[in-house]
């Protein structure tokens, strides 16, 4: 494996599986994916391949599908927004996106903003 798959693989193991299908769950664990997407260490196939084991049913369901036709890590994306977050759930989580939803005890306020601007990017 070479050096590049070892970060990856490290970076993924920091990411909690996600159990509840919930928005804001789902949000979070999309969000945190996105950011280490953004690094490129993986091709889209491969990343994905990654991330499947971090999803639920459904989700890994959708992903699959995804992988499988050989899309890009947008139209993915823009697949999980229409089966996940439909517009009226959209609008709810941003008006409720805040610092308390996202920051950890550990975090600067920083980064906890950053990722409040990341979800919302992910939301449009």
């Amino acid at each position: 494996m070479d050096s590049q798959a070892q970060v990856l693989v490290e970076l993924l193991r920091q990411v909690s599986p996600l159990s509840p299908e919930e928005p804001y769950g789902i949000l979070r664990l999309f969000v945190g994916l996105e950011e280490i997407r953004n690094l490129g260490l993986a091709e889209y196939r491969i990343f994905v391949t990654r991330v499947l084991p971090l999803l639920s049913g459904s989700m890994f369901r959708c992903l699959g599908v995804a992988c499988l036709w050989g899309g890009s890590w947008a139209e993915c994306k823009a697949q999980l927004l229409h089966e996940y977050f439909r517009y009226f759930v959209r609008e709810r989580l941003i008006s409720d996106l805040n610092v308390s939803y996202f920051q950890n005890w550990r975090q600067s306020l920083r980064v906890n903003i950053e990722k409040v601007f990341l979800a919302a990017e992910f939301l449009e």
